[in-house]
């Protein structure tokens, strides 16, 4: 997970997941073991982190818990979530959950765990129902409050004019807690777009693996149906130039995806130039010339086609699609079979 600054992301056109609203953490100090934490500096940890975010516990659609699963270890857990919420929020207003119910415990990968749980609850307008929700610990107080334990996926839509977000808790066994304030990230206005073709530029370690990639992208473009002007800003600037290469000149999504698809499947069409740049001894054009882009993109050196690295337009206002990566190929490894000593 890669974080930075809201304001740079924005600036830069980065794919946001989420935005981490605000955090705090404290210890419980002395208590009578590790599996017997103290309630009320859960709680304080809680109210700490949401006085940070600046919101209120009635705002959160989701909280994320640490979720020990002993049967006392929760139960405190619930009592601080009590206590951090008291009269706000409404009765079962808020899904209580826990990754760990999933995967088991994750020691120092625990804390990650819940926040990209979380987030992808918040990406895809759904939180996943808790395994083995059905019997619930018979000490957990729920009556009354305002969380509820989901047996199966619930939908989190998107709210007319108001802001997805989710709490996660991390406890560690050494007494430290930790509770985050995540929340959907702001919508951004579409930006211009260059309108006519775009130069697109694969490349790969070896003939085969270029086929194979080719094949991969278009199967994205025809799924996602990205702007073209990102596939190939994308293409020119966000992957490492290897020997083995193609360029393809199309003028809307349709030619790029037919080009590509013919390219995995072993043909040369028209616009599409193919080669590996250390044999590359005579400049051919393509088709529809993008001019002196495909001459860059020929010659060994990265895949920016613009003497800046960089293809022309505002380089601030462009997001990134999805695109598959490199297609590396399936080698087989393992450790030698020892031999059996005769018997």
């Amino acid at each position: 997970m890669v974080v930075r600054p809201l304001e740079r992301a924005l600036a830069d056109g980065d794919r946001i997941w989420a935005v981490i609203r605000g955090s705090a953490t404290n210890h419980v100090g002395r208590s009578n073991s590790p599996t017997a934490p103290r309630p009320e500096l859960q709680a304080r940890v809680l109210t700490e982190a949401w006085a940070d975010a600046g919101v209120s516990p009635a705002e959160l659609g989701l909280l994320e818990a640490h979720g020990t699963g002993t049967l006392l270890g929760d139960p405190i857990e619930v009592r601080g979530l009590r206590t951090a919420f008291g009269d706000e929020g409404r009765p079962g207003g808020c899904v209580l959950g826990s990754v760990k119910a999933n995967l088991g415990h994750l020691e120092a990968a625990a804390g990650i765990a819940g926040v990209i749980r979380a987030i992808l609850s918040l990406r895809h307008g759904l939180i996943p129902a808790m395994p083995n929700g059905e019997q619930l610990n018979p000490y957990l107080d729920l009556d009354g409050s305002p969380f509820v334990v989901n047996t199966e996926a619930v939908p989190w839509p998107a709210a007319d004019g108001g802001v997805r977000r989710a709490g996660v808790s991390s406890f560690g066994v050494s007494g430290s807690n930790t509770h985050v304030v995540v929340e959907e990230p702001p919508r951004t206005p579409v930006p211009q777009r260059p309108d006519g073709g775009q130069l697109l530029v694969v490349s790969a370690r070896t003939a085969e693996r270029l086929r194979v990639h080719c094949g991969r992208l278009a199967q994205a473009l025809q799924r996602d149906r990205p702007h073209l002007a990102d596939v190939a800003w994308t293409l020119q600037t966000g992957r490492e130039a290897f020997a083995h290469r193609a360029a393809i000149w199309a003028e809307n999504l349709e030619e790029a995806i037919c080009a590509l698809d013919a390219l995995a499947a072993g043909r040369k069409p028209d616009g599409v130039w193919t080669g590996r740049v250390a044999d590359v001894i005579e400049l051919e054009r393509v088709t529809t010339s993008p001019g002196d882009d495909l001459r860059r993109w020929r010659r060994p050196g990265p895949t920016g086609p613009s003497s800046t690295g960089r293809p022309p337009g505002p380089p601030r206002t462009r997001p990134w699609p999805t695109l598959p990566s490199y297609p590396s190929a399936g080698l087989a490894t393992g450790c030698p079979t020892a031999r059996r000593p005769p018997d």
